[in-house]
């Protein structure tokens, strides 16, 4: 029978370039997990789309919790289903691949990271999902007793999420702890511009506006929000209005309302275009305004506005127009008593917020920020403007590095601020280094011979390259290295090491130097313990913050020794591992030296010391204590380095936020106690393995992905549980222990809970009603729904 040929499809019909040009339209997820697998050709004419992208770019801690759409959950599923990957990953890398899996809006994605990432639910967790805006995730996190804070509602309330705020107040909060979480929603619906939901808050919960709620939406530029806002914000009356008929006991009311209106100025500042701070700079300001009428062009050519506006103040002042405006600004500014006769505003506040201001413009994120600082500098007068550009009480240290750590165009905005007459000296090539601004460094240092200090240098060299890009940080090091810096290994020993990313410490452990070859003549070299003393202590550090693998390789061929306690910080299993083979291996070769000299004995790896063990417990790094556990490397509980629960549910430590350290504090207690058990019959300790119930295959998993249907929820064996399990061979001391432990941390919990509640309730009385009260969810051991986890893990027995 002859097979009639199929026609061939539009899609098989278009050309390369044509099929190139459509996935250019597309997201790279949908090109690279979808369309790529139309078919062979279409695979070859999109072979470089590659890459599958999780994760978004910034600093903002909203946009790095925020999941990439559309999330490739089939792939993530596919491939971090499985315990393997995970060991390679860092602790900070695995929180956030969480946190990204709790945004994507993707249930076996998220099911696999709570299966296998190894970490505690801190807030971050929950506030990401609140992020992706996926009420489906909170209720799973709710029901795990996720830690949370004020940001999850500020979070949610930001990307105009009613539904899940509401969620979160009836699962999560008692009554008298709403206050708190309606003020922080309100502040995230108006740095995210959601008038819909500032307006439920007001309406539904009888929320009063306040000027930080407006200066939220100024600081994001949502400008017809804050248009709409500003009306309801008291005006600021002048300094000599202000203290009128005040009593002096209501001084410091009026200081602190004043206080509020600056901050809101400073936000207007930082976030609005410069027509907003010309319409609303008067009614925010202390002084009055004394300044001639400006066209609309002149705000557009900063070097008109300003000399526009000093000619304006030359005849103003001949005229006398002057008195009681910009002449008191410049009497309170130079002032030596510290405070204006008047008393109502101490000089040091006024040099203060002067500076804020001077710092919010030249830091603003928009375009016309050099407008808004000429607007500025011109009101205050040339007095005042020459006092700050002096640096007089303008901290210009601070300001660079406000400057380098926000706005990629540092050096733009250096230039500008060196025409109006900053001096730029040795700070601000320290603020390019620190910050990783290349083309400023290269820039200030050879154009206009600003080097950084030495001493700064060794120490910041990488103390602050925190959420740095790589090639970024790789090119300043290589820039200062080409005119002269030598990287001696004595001063990187001495800089602290904050999030620089792996590439700059590969860096810097290639082509740091032992000693300075041109040292000085006399000068004694280090000794070869000295240096690799110095190694080490960048070993440890680096380990501590959670350098990748191939990093302490690196510095392991260096000669640091190895520090397995630093790894079990931040470190993921494979560093572990990785760690105690090198010790062991390296106690084998001084055993074979010992005995061939006739000694004895060899290295043997030795459980962490208490301090150690705790901080590996306060990091939260599940994955690294339940390694060192299965090896025998944790301290017995005989020890005493847990705290007791009542230590841990009164003191400072343990709140709703950090209830994850309860969480682990019971886990590790009864894993623990079961491998004394153990021990004590003669039995192994229990592994992590055995801790978990069987999770279904990955093929099973990822079919459910595929069929856009949750997967079937398979959660952790608690340790209670397993010690249940356990009892034919353990006895009933173990299920009777799990259940005592956690009945007596929900009653302790609750205990301390209803004395603050019954505190809450005198100062209400005391001060005349809830309003009056301060109160937070940082006084609190443990929420609603932290609570009723509790509840559930003693009824599963």
């Amino acid at each position: 029978m002859n097979k009639i040929p199929l026609p061939k499809s539009t899609w098989d019909n278009l050309t390369p370039e044509l099929v190139r040009r459509i996935a250019e339209c597309l997201h790279p997820n949908e090109v690279a997990s979808s369309l790529k697998l139309a078919n062979s050709d279409t695979a070859a004419a999109l072979s470089d789309y590659r890459t599958l992208y999780l994760a978004h770019d910034g600093k903002d801690i909203y946009i790095r919790l925020k999941a990439q759409q559309p999330w490739p959950g089939h792939a993530f599923v596919a491939h971090w289903g499985r315990p393997e990957p995970w060991r390679e990953l860092s602790l900070r890398q695995r929180e956030r691949l969480l946190c990204l899996a709790a945004s994507s809006g993707h249930a076996a994605s998220l099911d696999a990271a709570l299966h296998f990432s190894g970490c505690a639910l801190k807030p971050s967790v929950l506030t990401a999902a609140a992020v992706g805006g996926d009420e489906l995730a909170s209720k799973r996190l709710l029901a795990e007793g996720c830690s949370l804070d004020e940001g999850v509602f500020r979070a949610a309330a930001r990307g105009g999420h009613l539904r899940l705020i509401q969620l979160l107040l009836n699962t999560t909060v008692s009554n008298y702890l709403w206050t708190p979480c309606l003020a922080a929603a309100a502040q995230g619906a108006c740095a995210g511009g959601q008038l819909a939901i500032l307006t439920w808050l007001q309406q539904e919960h009888g929320y009063s506006l306040r000027a930080s709620n407006v200066g939220a939406a100024a600081e994001a530029g949502h400008v017809e929000l804050v248009e709409r806002l500003m009306p309801l914000v008291p005006d600021c009356a002048p300094a000599q209005e202000a203290w009128k008929d005040c009593d002096p006991q209501d001084f410091q009311a009026v200081r602190d309302l004043r206080s509020s209106r600056w901050e809101l100025l400073m936000d207007v500042v930082s976030g609005c275009p410069v027509e907003v701070l010309q319409r609303h700079h008067d009614r925010l300001w202390h002084w009055p305004r004394r300044q001639p009428v400006l066209l609309p062009g002149d705000l557009a050519n900063p070097a008109a506005l300003a000399a526009a506006v000093a000619a304006g103040y030359a005849g103003a002042e001949a005229a006398g127009v002057l008195a009681g405006g910009r002449a008191d600004l410049e009497a309170v500014v130079e002032a030596d008593v510290p405070e204006d006769e008047d008393q109502s505003c101490p000089a040091e506040d006024v040099r203060a917020y002067l500076c804020n201001l001077f710092r919010a413009a030249a830091c603003s994120p928009t375009p016309c920020w050099a407008a808004k600082l000429s607007f500025l500098l011109s009101t205050w007068g040339p007095r005042v403007e020459a006092t700050l550009k002096a640096g007089r009480y303008l901290d210009l240290g601070e300001l660079f590095d406000a400057m380098a750590t926000e706005r990629p165009d540092y050096l733009q905005r250096l230039k500008h601020l060196a025409d109006i007459g900053v001096a730029l000296d040795s700070q601000a090539a320290e603020a390019a280094f620190s910050r990783c601004r290349v083309e400023a460094l290269v820039w200030l240092v050879d154009e206009c011979d600003a080097l950084p200090d030495e001493v700064i240098i060794d120490y910041c060299i990488i103390m602050r390259g925190t959420a740095t890009e790589a090639s970024d940080c790789v090119a300043v090091l290589e820039a200062l290295r080409q005119r002269g810096w030598v990287f001696e290994a004595r001063y990187l020993a001495r800089s602290p090491i904050f999030g620089w990313p792996d590439a700059a410490l590969l860096w810097l452990a290639e082509v740091g130097e032992d000693a300075d070859a041109e040292s000085p003549e006399g000068a004694t070299a280090p000794t070869a313990g000295e240096v690799r003393a110095w190694w080490s202590r960048i070993f440890t550090r680096a380990a501590q913050e959670g350098a990748s693998l191939p990093v302490l390789q690196a510095l392991r061929a260096r000669g640091a020794a190895v520090d397995l306690a630093a790894v079990a910080q931040a470190g993921g299993e494979a560093a572990l591992a990785w760690a105690a083979a090198q010790l062991l291996a390296e106690g084998a070769e001084a055993a074979a030296g010992a005995a061939g000299s006739g000694g004895g004995g060899g290295m043997t790896l030795q459980p962490l010391s208490r301090d150690e063990a705790l901080r590996c417990y306060h990091g939260g790094n599940v994955a690294a204590l339940d390694w060192l556990r299965s090896h025998g490397l944790l301290p017995p509980l005989s020890c005493n380095w847990l705290p007791t629960l009542r230590e841990m549910l009164h003191g400072k430590q343990c709140q709703c936020s950090s209830f994850w350290s309860l969480q682990l504090w019971v886990r590790l207690q009864l894993q623990l106690q079961m491998d004394a058990d153990q021990q004590a019959v003669g039995g192994p300790p229990q592994q992590p393995q055995q801790l978990q119930r069987q999770q279904p295959a990955a093929a099973a998993t990822v079919a459910a992905a595929d069929e856009d249907e949750p997967a079937a929820e398979e959660h952790p064996m608690q340790p209670h549980e397993l010690a249940v399990a356990n009892s034919s061979a353990t006895g009933d001391a173990a299920a009777s222990r799990a259940v005592s432990l956690w009945l007596a941390a929900k009653e302790m919990a609750g205990h301390a809970d209803r004395v603050r509640r019954k505190r809450y309730e005198l100062e209400c009385m005391w001060c005349g009603g809830a309003n009056n009260v301060d109160v937070g969810l940082y006084e609190v051991v443990a929420l609603e729904h932290q609570h009723a986890w509790m509840e559930r893990q003693a009824e599963r027995l």
